[in-house]
């Protein structure tokens, strides 16, 4: 029977920093079970498996010198183009750069290092919604939320009910569009299976020191390689950010908007568990609360 400390909860989810792949389908449902209650629709094991171990791309750079690597995953939402500007214009020129990755490179990945930003997963989300709104703006709108104000607590809502159903499945217009609000952690899942994992974390929120600093220190690369002199500016909404920040904020104000956030803090689960030594910090309450209250079931649930 699992325990219902987070302690016992981490340790059933992320073993070893792996995902634990049973889980993926099983929080899934839960999560689905807390805001869709009666409506929850069947979810096919292969749905669960691409929003949990989507891989968002990578850039490999090879120091000429010194032989060394660095791969870095490219998170969305965590300074991933931020990260891309920096290696394609000031490190590429300096050695091998290349976005594509074959079998034939994961020996050079012993000479180096594995890199990849992040953040606290509910706010990786809410900043991934933002992000596909920005994107389909200007779109046909083939899906019952875009139907809805924007921005509004409505449309919030309705693209819960969206994920949670699993017709990002259908992926219109662009196919890495909804992985903007996949988990972080997907990727540990690729790197298992080939022996590999994550050696070096940076916190989004100083991506430049923090990439710059791992990249010398944990890649090995020379201490001479270039400082970041680009930050990227994203498009924005009118009045989403504050609207999406605001509900987080005031989660508990409505009874709604405090399932759906469960429902969010769950399907996020596995990346609480994972990043765990990273964040630093206990998960945000209403997420700490969700856990203890719905992941006991996960010893119930069949995945």
């Amino acid at each position: 029977m699992l325990g219902t400390s987070w302690e016992a909860q981490q340790a059933w989810l992320c073993p070893n920093r792996v995902p634990n792949h049973n889980a993926a389908a099983t929080t899934f449902r839960i999560a689905q079970q807390i805001f869709l209650g009666n409506c929850t629709p069947e979810l096919p094991r292969q749905a669960a498996d691409i929003f949990f171990s989507h891989w968002p791309g990578h850039m490999l750079f090879e120091d000429p010198d010194t032989n060394k690597t660095a791969l870095v995953l490219r998170t969305y939402k965590c300074g991933s183009m931020t990260l891309l500007s920096y290696f394609r214009d000031s490190l590429g020129p300096l050695g091998s750069f290349s976005t594509s990755l074959v079998w034939k490179d994961y020996p050079k990945l012993r000479k180096g290092c594995i890199m990849t930003a992040f953040r606290d997963p509910v706010s990786h989300f809410i900043s991934g919604l933002g992000e596909i709104e920005i994107r389909r703006k200007g779109h046909p709108n083939p899906f019952e939320y875009e139907r809805l104000a924007l921005p509004s607590k409505e449309r919030f809502l309705a693209f819960v009910v969206f994920v949670l159903r699993g017709d990002w499945r259908l992926r219109m217009y662009n196919p890495r569009l909804y992985a903007h609000v996949f988990p972080q952690s997907g990727y540990l899942l690729s790197l298992h299976s080939v022996n590999q994992t994550v050696s070096s974390y940076v916190d989004m929120h100083h991506i430049q020191d923090g990439a710059r600093k791992a990249l010398i220190e944990d890649c090995q690369l020379p201490a001479t390689i270039p400082r970041f002199n680009t930050t990227v500016k994203h498009l924005k909404i009118d009045g989403l950010d504050s609207l999406l920040k605001n509900l987080w904020a005031n989660e508990t104000s409505i009874p709604r908007i405090h399932r759906a956030f469960e429902a969010i803090c769950v399907l996020n689960a596995i990346d609480y568990a994972c990043l765990a030594p990273e964040l630093r910090e206990p998960p945000p309450e209403v997420c700490a609360n969700a856990f203890q209250k719905y992941l006991p079931a996960l010893s119930k649930i069949s995945p």
